[in-house]
């Protein structure tokens, strides 16, 4: 094997781990803070749908079975930390009640308290959507 195939070797290795632990950190610090109020649901949300067409466009394409596994580890991470945001938000609710997807963090002075956060949300998801299912058609007829 030569030098340059084995460096490539190696870190991709330390690639792959790297990304399986990457969602380790915020899964300990949901149950040791007994809390999911520091992921955004929305984020969660477009991060499986990613993870779901990875997989099948790997399923599609015949990927090795390392990737496969790796995309169906990433799907069972997400759903774990869905999971936890629904126990600690909604199932083991601790303190006031409210939804925190829906609170602002700050209010601008001139912002109109009639729009609706759903509103607010929508608009600002659909930008980067359409910009990636762009360079994905893009990408797809190279």
């Amino acid at each position: 094997m030569a030098w340059n195939e084995l460096v490539s070797e190696v870190l991709g290795y330390f690639s792959i781990g790297c990304w399986l632990i990457v969602f380790a950190p915020q899964i300990y610090e949901n149950y040791q803070r007994k809390n999911g109020d520091s992921i955004s649901l929305s984020f969660l949300y477009i991060w499986i749908l990613g993870d779901v067409f990875g997989l099948v466009g790997g399923i599609q394409q015949g990927l090795i079975v390392t990737a496969l596994i790796l995309y169906i580890y990433y799907f069972v991470a997400d759903a774990v930390l869905l999971a936890q945001i629904h126990y600690y938000r909604y199932v083991n609710r601790r303190g006031p009640a409210r939804d925190a997807e829906r609170e602002p963090l700050f209010i601008a002075s001139d912002q109109s308290e009639t729009t609706e956060p759903s509103a607010r949300l929508s608009a600002s998801l659909l930008l980067p959507l359409i910009a990636i299912l762009l360079l994905g058609s893009t990408a797809a007829s190279l």
